[in-house]
């Protein structure tokens, strides 16, 4: 088990017993989230069709308002859908974007909602950047699953995570996370090796605006880069956080529990 200071209150109880605890991942609802069979997203695809996740990208750019000429340019795009909370790491979001997107490397699409403040720093940014940066607010399931199939990255910098879901809907579309190395994500999310081919994100540790923005520069840079962006996305789509995965787990455990009070 690796221990994070950010515990509620209960680290020193967690620490004590840590021999006694087993942790789980989320599952996924394969059937709601397959890029394969999605009715909320234009065209549906799979590992060996990535090209029509380019025309979903497209199609999503068109919805927030660009132009087909716009949307057609080969730009990256950085999605996100997070509540709006120090928790979440949204304290370092804005600043460290604002680089990329001022020399034109990325563009970023947001659906969110919560702390004022972190809705505030987002308008914003989307005000400085109208043709880069689309914010929405609120609850919106299926434009969140178009936001997925549509993006190239998927950015979660939380403080802390004990699991997450939004990263295993992100690994499923083959959009490719940026995380930091914590809790579940650093469970759920393999920083990419260009050697070996192995891995499925890229990931930082610290939680602070250099260290986000190092790990944005080394995503982008993998970005259409042969042979790697095909691998990485690969690589991510090929992975089971499905719900009978968990569920399987959950049976093992119980299972296991049994066996030792017998």
């Amino acid at each position: 088990i690796r221990w994070t200071p950010e515990g509620m209150g209960l680290q020193s109880a967690l620490q004590a017993r840590g021999a006694d605890l087993i942790g789980v991942l989320n599952g996924i609802d394969p059937v709601v989230w397959s890029p394969s069979a999605d009715e909320n997203i234009p065209l549906p695809y799979d590992a060996t069709s990535l090209g029509k996740k380019e025309a979903d990208k497209r199609s999503l750019l068109l919805e927030v308002g660009l132009s087909l000429e716009e949307a057609s340019r080969p730009i990256p795009l950085v999605g996100m859908v997070t509540r709006l909370t120090e928790q979440k790491g949204m304290g370092i979001v804005p600043a460290a974007l604002e680089p990329f997107l001022l020399d034109g490397r990325m563009r970023f699409v947001m659906l969110g909602s919560g702390e004022r403040r972190y809705e505030e720093a987002f308008q914003a940014l989307a005000d400085r950047h109208p043709t880069m940066v689309f914010v929405g607010t609120g609850y919106n399931e299926p434009f969140s699953h178009r936001i997925q199939a549509g993006s190239d990255f998927y950015l979660m910098p939380s403080k802390f995570e004990p699991c997450g879901l939004t990263q295993m809907f992100a690994l499923a579309y083959g959009t490719v996370p940026i995380v930091r190395a914590v809790g579940g994500l650093a469970d759920t999310v393999q920083e990419y090796d260009p050697v070996t081919f192995a891995g499925t994100g890229v990931r930082f540790n610290r939680l602070h605006v250099d260290d986000l923005s190092e790990a944005i520069d080394r995503a982008l840079r993998l970005y259409r880069q042969t042979p790697h962006w095909d691998r990485i996305r690969g690589n991510a789509m090929a992975q089971d956080h499905s719900i009978e995965r968990t569920a399987r787990v959950y049976i093992d455990v119980f299972g296991w529990a049994q066996e030792r009070r017998c």
